[in-house]
């Protein structure tokens, strides 16, 4: 039989970043800086800043990879 809830078994770290915390919504702004073309160098290095603190740069830089299709978090 299928387990509908796939995280019913799961353990979560809160530490992954493919955990979404309760502060990570859509429309929270990241930088205060609007990216305009001429001030590429410091919006940058704001969003890194902050992709960094929320342990979300690896989405961006391609070192986090996908769950397999089998993982628990997959669904995500």
């Amino acid at each position: 039989m299928v387990d509908p809830d796939p995280f019913s078994n799961a353990v979560l770290d809160p530490n992954d970043p493919l955990i979404l915390h309760h502060s990570d919504t859509p429309g929270l702004k990241l930088v205060n800086e609007l990216l305009d073309g001429h001030n590429y160098g410091d919006w940058s290095r704001a969003m890194l800043l902050s992709l960094s603190a929320k342990n979300k740069h690896g989405l961006i830089d391609g070192t986090i990879k996908a769950p397999p299709s089998g993982d628990p978090k997959f669904p995500l």
